[in-house]
């Protein structure tokens, strides 16, 4: 349980520095003029954060947006002191809800109840790596 709590504060650390360390144009910039933006990954992989730590707390995680495939952020985390606050407080959600489980609950950080709990509709799909949701 120690081992993941510590692998889920490296990677979110590492995620803040590497944002530090952008300029607001480089977040704002796609590397080839046509695909997601820094920016829009950073809000996916903060909403992922928050829904996984939902599921960790026994609550209903937020709904991920529906239509495009690829999720972009919204106008207002598109400034690099909004998408690194989001980013940091969804971070914390996610350490928060990993440090209150017991060592009984630890499977649901892990293993294949949490890979159950992905619905039908991404099991065949590459994105199906998404993030943990409400089973079908």
């Amino acid at each position: 349980m120690q081992s993941a709590i510590s692998s889920m504060e490296s990677a979110t650390t590492n995620y803040g520095k590497d944002l530090e360390a952008m300029s607001e144009e480089q977040l704002l910039t796609s590397a080839g003029g046509a695909a997601r933006i820094p920016v829009d990954f950073t809000y996916e992989v903060a909403l992922i954060n928050r829904r996984i730590a939902a599921r960790l707390s026994g609550n209903e995680p937020p709904a991920m947006p529906d239509g495009d495939e690829w999720i972009v952020a919204p106008v207002e985390f598109r400034n690099k002191e909004a998408i690194s606050a989001y980013m940091s407080s969804a971070c914390q959600e996610l350490l928060d809800a990993g440090k209150s489980l017991s060592e009984e609950d630890s499977s649901k950080m892990v293993g294949p109840k949490a890979a159950s709990a992905l619905p039908s509709r991404w099991s065949n799909s590459p994105r199906c790596t998404r993030c943990i949701t409400t089973p079908n």
